[in-house]
Parts: structure tokens; C-alpha cells; sequence
């Protein structure tokens, strides 16, 4: 029991806070943050209550349903969660179908491909701020 759960926090608690955000698009990154900050935490409280209840009625059966469940998610984790060591965030954006934001391709301006202007990237970043200076 011990031994799982180091392992278990040395390799999954970092997960749940890092992968989130490194997945989502820019508008909604710290928002999204937040929400599974507070779904993650609530479950951790949701959790603590329940196995004392679990072990005193079902004993040693209630880690086998612990076990179980790690098992599905890190079947879902394998199968469903992509690979994004390496990537840039315009990169994971193309991955899930999405661009990073309304401003130029990042990647063609930095190649010279594509010319910037100044005035208009500083009016659509006042837009999406809602008029925020700093």
C-alpha cells in the first residue's frame, strides 16, 4: 500500500495539474485550470469521506474497487490522453482541432513568411481582453 502510493503521487497528483491547462486553448486555459482545481480537490474531499465508510462496511473488498478504478482511468489515460512532450502549444492546439488565438500563425510570422501588424495585434488582444490595459 505503501509503495503505491508513492509511486502514485510521484506520477499522477503532477499530471492532474499540468496536463489540463497544457491541453486547452488559450482563451479558456485559466479558467479551465480552475475548474479542474476545484473538480480534483472536491473529489479528494469526496474521497477521504467515503473510504472510511467503504473499509468499515466491505473492509479489504473497498481497495479492490480503489484498484479497479485506477485501472479504467489509466486505460483512458492510455488510450485517450495525447502525447504532448516536445510540443509547442500552437502545436497541441492543431492537435485538438483548435488554433491557439485569433492573432497570426505564430510559426509563419517567426519563419518570415507572414507579416505582422503591429496596430492590428495590439487592437484584437484590447478586443479579447475586453479593453484592459496594462
Amino acid at each position: 500500500m505503501f509503495l503505491f502510493q508513492g509511486f502514485y503521487s510521484i506520477a499522477w497528483t503532477p499530471l492532474l495539474y499540468l496536463y489540463p491547462p497544457e491541453i486547452m486553448n488559450y482563451p479558456i486555459r485559466a479558467n479551465g485550470l480552475a475548474l479542474s482545481t476545484l473538480v480534483f480537490n472536491a473529489l479528494a474531499l469526496l474521497l477521504v469521506f467515503i473510504m472510511p465508510i467503504g473499509i468499515g462496511n466491505i473492509g479489504w473488498k473497498m481497495y479492490m474497487i480503489n484498484g479497479g478504478w485506477d485501472c479504467c482511468t489509466f486505460i483512458i489515460i492510455a488510450v485517450f490522453w495525447v502525447e504532448t512532450k516536445g510540443k509547442s502549444l500552437e502545436e497541441i492546439d492543431a492537435i485538438f482541432g483548435e488554433k491557439h488565438s485569433t492573432i497570426n500563425n505564430v510559426e509563419e510570422v517567426r519563419m518570415g513568411r507572414e507579416n505582422v501588424d503591429v496596430d492590428q495585434v495590439d487592437q484584437q488582444l484590447q478586443q479579447e481582453l475586453g479593453g484592459m490595459k496594462e
